[in-house]
């Protein structure tokens, strides 16, 4: 995964819960007393919509989008990090279930505003990308990286939101919870 020039693949989680410094960290919730159905990651980095086929004349004339592939890159990384931080595939179930339990999805998107904007820090971001499709990359790409067993179909509940922030704060903040199964 090469962003910004760097191939992150290659980089090593540290056991303090950071990655080389980065503000991209994994509460491993089991040693901060936190309930072990809930996962919580950062993802930095400016957030992309999931690229859609523009037609002209019933002709597919473009689906590539560079930014949105790195962005996809980002959210995978940080997806497969956060797998191997909670144990690997085989403990994420402990965390977030097995296929067929529903889950909830919180995500934020924190969009970089310059210095000059400063008034807008904290408030609603109301320009495209619509969340829909904001939400749609980040939980494909948690399905691929084995973060979300199955199939995003499973999160039964998702909350989205997006606002302003310092270009240094940009990201997603994703929360995942189990939920409780329907009452008999």
């Amino acid at each position: 995964y090469e962003m910004c020039g760097r191939d992150w693949s290659s980089d090593v989680c540290s056991s303090d819960l950071f990655l080389e410094g980065i503000l991209a960290m994994t509460f491993l919730l089991d040693r901060m007393g936190l309930p072990s159905d809930l996962v919580q990651l950062y993802i930095p980095g400016t957030p992309r919509p999931q690229p859609r086929p523009r037609f002209a004349k019933g002709r597919v004339i473009a689906t590539a989008d560079p930014l949105a592939r790195r962005w996809t890159n980002a959210c995978e990384f940080y997806a497969r990090q956060t797998v191997m931080n909670l144990g690997g595939d085989k403990l994420v179930p402990h965390y977030l279930g097995a296929k067929g339990e529903a889950l909830r999805a919180d995500l934020t998107f924190l969009f970089p505003t310059q210095r000059r904007n400063k008034e807008r820090y904290g408030k609603p971001h109301l320009q495209v990308p619509d969340v829909d499709n904001l939400a749609k990359l980040v939980l494909d790409a948690f399905v691929r990286k084995g973060l979300i067993q199955g199939d995003d179909a499973r999160v039964s509940e998702l909350i989205v939101r997006k606002s302003w922030c310092k270009v240094e704060d940009a990201g997603c903040i994703a929360t995942l919870t189990l939920l409780p199964p329907p009452k008999k």
